[in-house]
Parts: C-alpha cells; structure tokens; sequence
C-alpha cells in the first residue's frame, strides 16, 4: 500500500513538472518581442544598440522562416547569436532568450539552463529576470540537477512582482521534497498558501503539507 501511495505522489508531483515547464517557457516566445518594444518605449538611440537589436531580429526572422530543414536553421541561429549572447544591456537579454529557446527546442538542456541563468543575471532588475531563473530552474530539473534547481527558484521568488511568483513557490516546493528536503518544502508551500490564498494550487500545496506531517516528514 506504501508504494502504491508514494507512486501516486510521484506521478501528481511529475504532472506539475509538465505542465508547468510548457506554460512558464511558452511565455518566453511574447517575452521577446515584448524586450524589443521596450527599447522602443525606453528610447534607446545608441546607434550600436540599435544594430545589435536589428541584427537579433534579422536572426529570429531567419531562424521561424519555413523552407530549410529545422535543424539547420537551429545551428545557424544559435552561431550567429554567439555574437551578440556577451553584450549587455536589452540585446544581451535578448540574444540569450533566444539562444535558450532554440536550445531547450533541441532538447539541449544544459545550453538552455546556461542562456537563461545569463539573461537572469543581464536583467535582474527587469521583469524578465524572474522569468528566466524559473526557466533555467526547469532546464536544470531536466538535466536532474534538483540542487542548482532550487537556487535557481529561490531567485525568482525574491521578486515578489514576478507574475508567476506561485507557481515558482509551488515548484521550490515540489523539487524541496523530492530531494528530501521536507522543512523547506513545506516553508514553500505555506508561503504560496499564505500569499496567494486564491491561487489554483493552493489546495495542493495544503494537501502536501497535510501529507508530510502525517507522514512524520515535519515537526506538526
């Protein structure tokens, strides 16, 4: 019975995996073209800048053309943002979401979790900064490296302006758990309840915090 109760939990805890992977990194794609409006809207004028961004949308352009093979067009996007990735500033940003997309598109997790974490750092003020740690914490579980998963969501949930803070709480919490660490689990999961008492997966979070202490994982 106990392993048929801690398959359950397994499968429940991996269906929030998938479901919350495609939803926060198909949010990236309108994050991208949100980052060029904003140069717009901010006023950049610096002509480098400008070039730099012109250039990211020339590669993007390439890159969702339909004709060639889509691997190529992969490859070829992602050794014509290799000069651009290093910059600072909305191109910098910009350059490396893209990189990450395209790579987690190749299922190149690694090189995606790297692109992200470096947008994060290139825009930690921005809203786009808690986004992409939650990206880099998704790709990070997908390499199975749950410990650079957890402090990649303790980023994001720093921001207490980050629109999908619950979801970032729920995850810390689900991946806390599965490494066994069931005091910080259940810290996560109290903080989403408490923050977000109206959010959809609050009655999760209190089932798993339920199920912990009747398990004598925590302290009541």
């Amino acid at each position: 019975m106990s392993t048929e109760k801690k398959k359950t939990t397994s499968e429940k805890l991996s269906s929030i995996i998938g479901k919350y992977k495609s939803v926060i990194i198909g949010v990236v794609a309108v994050i991208v073209i949100a980052i060029a409006a904003a140069a717009v809207i901010a006023g950049i004028t610096d002509s480098s800048k400008l070039k730099a961004l012109s250039a990211i949308d020339q590669i993007e352009a390439d890159f969702v053309k339909e004709g060639e093979d889509l691997a190529v067009r992969q490859d070829a996007a992602l050794e014509a943002l290799n000069a651009y990735v290093g910059k600072n500033g909305v191109a910098g940003v910009r350059a490396n979401f893209l990189a990450a997309e395209i790579a987690y598109q190749k299922k190149d997790f690694e090189a995606a979790k790297n692109f992200y974490s470096e947008a994060a750092k290139k825009s930690k003020k921005a809203y786009t900064g808690a986004l992409n740690y939650v990206n880099a914490a998704v790709c990070a579980e997908e390499t199975g490296n749950n410990e650079e998963a957890i402090k990649l969501y303790e980023e994001a949930v720093k921001d207490k302006e980050f629109l999908y803070r619950a979801t970032a709480l729920l995850n810390l919490g689900r991946v806390k758990e599965s490494s066994g660490d069931f005091e910080g689990a259940v810290k996560s999961y109290q903080k989403l309840c408490d923050e977000y008492p109206s959010d959809v997966w609050v009655n999760f979070a209190k089932s798993r915090i339920i199920a912990l202490k009747a398990a004598n994982k925590v302290e009541e």
